[in-house]
């Protein structure tokens, strides 16, 4: 986990969850005394950073804020589709219905659940996709689609909902991605190589609880999960910048 790799609006979008009492991440985090030394540390690097932000780093933030969310529907979409399939795979009686439910499965989701594990762009690209896929599709399948609700949604509605989010969030990203790098100061460049020590200590931490099985689940999906996913994103929007620059 390269923690260097993070933009500042990665690191404060991230770190703004860990300190939020409100949020899960933060309440997850105080419920491990051993971390309450480095969190207050946190808190106040947290400040430094907020204290330097830009006009350019401000819509950054405020755009990666958008794209988590995002894509955290969009990968809640993917599980409750994998789900949903599978579940009718299983319990369907009639050998053509549930032929059916394999067929469409493998057409609308080939990874299963790995699509939501895909990177930004990735899981952008995989909606236009699913758009061909849908327009292309017989009215018959449509219909089949149209007749099977979820609390008061087709479900075609889900699988527009999916689309129009991987949409957004390759939109939004892209233009997150085309946002200026605004020069460093002194005091910018302390905080964040003091954000990058503090994190990386409470990585340390929970990785070794991890290790032992003493992690809470909340730490793991709220805490971990995120800082994650967050390196392994930057690492190819990094290469693309230095590529673009070069």
């Amino acid at each position: 986990m390269q923690l260097s790799r993070l933009s500042q609006s990665d690191m404060l979008t991230l770190s703004q969850t860990f300190v939020d009492p409100v949020h899960p991440a933060g309440q997850a985090l105080s419920g491990v005394p051993e971390l309450a030394s480095l969190l207050s540390r946190l808190r106040e690097t947290h400040q430094v950073l907020l204290a330097h932000q830009s006009q350019d780093e401000v819509r950054a933030t405020s755009l990666q804020q958008a794209v988590r969310a995002l894509d955290a529907e969009h990968d809640d979409l993917v599980h409750g589709l994998d789900c949903l399939c599978q579940a009718m795979m299983l319990l369907v009686d009639d050998d053509d219905v549930r032929k059916r439910w394999e067929r469409l499965y493998q057409l609308l989701l080939p990874g299963g659940r790995k699509l939501a594990k895909l990177s930004y762009q990735a899981e952008a690209d995989n909606a236009l996709l699913l758009r061909q896929i849908i327009d292309g599709m017989p009215d018959a399948d449509r219909y089949f689609l149209k007749a099977h609700r979820v609390t008061g949604r087709t479900l075609l509605d889900i699988i527009e909902r999916l689309i129009a989010t991987g949409k957004e969030l390759g939109e939004k990203e892209q233009e997150r991605l085309s946002l200026p790098v605004a020069p460093t100061d002194d005091a910018l460049l302390t905080a964040r190589n003091q954000w990058i020590r503090i994190v990386g200590a409470m990585v340390a931490m929970l990785q070794m609880a991890e290790l032992l099985g003493e992690l809470p689940q909340g730490v793991k999906t709220h805490v971990l999960g995120p800082l994650r996913k967050a390196t392994e994103a930057s690492a190819p929007q990094r290469a693309a910048r230095e590529s673009a620059g070069g």
